[in-house]
Formats: C-alpha cells, structure tokens, sequence
C-alpha cells in the first residue's frame, strides 16, 4: 500500500477489537511511538472495558499491562491491551499492542488512533523521498531451513 509523504501521515484504519466489535479510525502513522495509541472513548466502543477505568487505578492489578508512556503532558501510565486486527486498505496485522489514554480534551484532537512501531513493525517500509511517497508491505515469512 503506497502513501503520499506528507506531514503529518493521516489515513483510515479499521480495528478490530475485543468480541469482534469493530471501528474505522482516523490515524496518523508515527515511527517514534513504540505502541498504537488509542484513546479510553474508542477503547470502550471495542470491547476493552478496561477503558473505563484511570491507569492508576489498573496499576495496583494489573503493574504489568501498565506502561509509563512519555507524551505531550509528560510521563503518564496508560492501560496496555492487544488490538485483535488493524487494517490499512489491503494490509492487516493482527494482535497488535496499544496502550489506551486518557484524554479529557479529544475533541480537540484531529486523529482518534496513533500507528506505531507495534503495527508498522509487521510490514516492510519504504520511503521514496523522490517520488514523494511511503510504502508498506507484508513481510514475507521466513522460509523453513532445508
């Protein structure tokens, strides 16, 4: 799948969540966060109810599934879950690691989802800086030792 560079990368991905419920987001690719990123509102409507919950309360039961994430507040503890299946067009991963945030002012945001390392790692990246765009593909398994 081929994409235009352009700052900031926006696209449309469909997530999969918990129990089959479904989402089309608008995200933005970003090849520094170590994780997708979702927000508690989207995380509730895919079946994490966890979502509900602040990452501090989560913490105390859970010290594991709650990564300290460094952000534009600062440093602040989220609620780490695993997106079932995340496609972009034809391209899908699946089991893919977010955190979820919470976020009081969202609206004000003009993405709903973050794409990170946890997604684009499944896929091969190209950057064609001349012709002006990004590419990603499936990477291919590796083959079985003969």
């Amino acid at each position: 799948m081929r994409f235009p560079l352009k700052d900031p990368m926006f696209v449309f991905a469909r997530v999969r969540g918990r129990n089959g419920f479904v989402r089309e987001l608008r995200a933005i690719l970003d090849f520094n966060s170590p994780y997708c990123v979702l927000l508690s509102k989207d995380g509730l409507s895919l079946g994490y109810q966890e979502a509900a919950l602040r990452p501090r309360d989560w913490r105390k039961n859970h010290p594991d599934m709650s990564p300290a994430i460094l952000n534009f507040r600062g440093l602040e503890r989220s609620i780490q879950v695993n997106l079932a299946e995340v496609s972009l067009g034809n391209i899908v991963a699946k089991d893919v690691g977010a955190v979820i945030l919470e976020l009081d002012l969202y609206r004000l945001l003009p993405f709903e989802l973050i794409l990170g390392r946890s997604f684009l790692d499944n896929f091969t990246l190209t950057l064609d800086a001349r012709k002006g765009h990004l590419s990603l593909r499936e990477l291919r398994p590796n083959p079985k030792p003969r």
